[in-house]
């Protein structure tokens, strides 16, 4: 859709390589994310398109891995039924890391909150069982999940959290033992 990319594996490989190579010659200690990957769910296409990425040429006789610092994937759900697949998800991004070669890089989730028509109406119980699914993303870090995770417009409607949802999700990541990495990004 408009705003994401629409061009071939290939083409983003090569656009990857060159701006990573324009980057680094402007500042070798820069620090380089790959594009975020979505619709990591088991019969979406995520997987495949990262796997894709990551041994597709670069144009140049190499990979996206020679110039990725730091992996990302965005892990929605968009459903209520499926916020706990998190975990799952990072498994088998992890899994795909190491079928490619950068299992060693770290992995942000750089983008994910609760995406979900249904979210609005739910009951308090339901509410309260999804906010804490969704604090699965950023608290996998201590287990080796990943190593920072970015939830978005955590404090706006936009996502249909409430002033309570938001209240919920901050008491239960502050009791979250072992230290999360949790950055809040604000919609455009």
């Amino acid at each position: 859709g408009p705003g994401f990319f629409s061009g071939t594996v290939a083409k983003l490989v090569e656009m990857f390589r060159v701006a990573s190579s324009a980057i680094r010659a402007a500042d070798p200690s820069a620090v380089i994310v790959a594009p975020s990957v979505t619709q990591l769910w088991p019969n979406g296409t995520g997987r495949a398109y990262m796997r894709s990425m990551y041994t597709t040429s670069d144009g140049a006789g190499g990979t996206m891995g020679d110039w990725v610092d730091i992996a990302s994937v965005h892990l929605y759900t968009l459903t209520l039924a499926r916020i706990g697949e998190g975990q799952a998800m990072i498994k088998a991004v992890r899994d795909i890391m190491l079928d490619v070669g950068v299992s060693s890089k770290p992995l942000w989730n750089t983008e994910h909150t609760i995406i979900s028509p249904a979210f609005p109406g739910a009951t308090t119980e339901q509410r309260a069982s999804a906010v804490k699914k969704l604090l699965i993303c950023p608290a996998a870090s201590s287990a080796g999940g990943v190593d920072a995770s970015f939830i978005y417009a955590p404090d706006s409607a936009t996502c249909g959290l409430s002033a309570d949802d938001v209240a919920a999700y901050n008491a239960m990541a502050a009791s979250i033992s072992g230290g999360i990495t949790d950055v809040r990004v604000a919609p455009d």
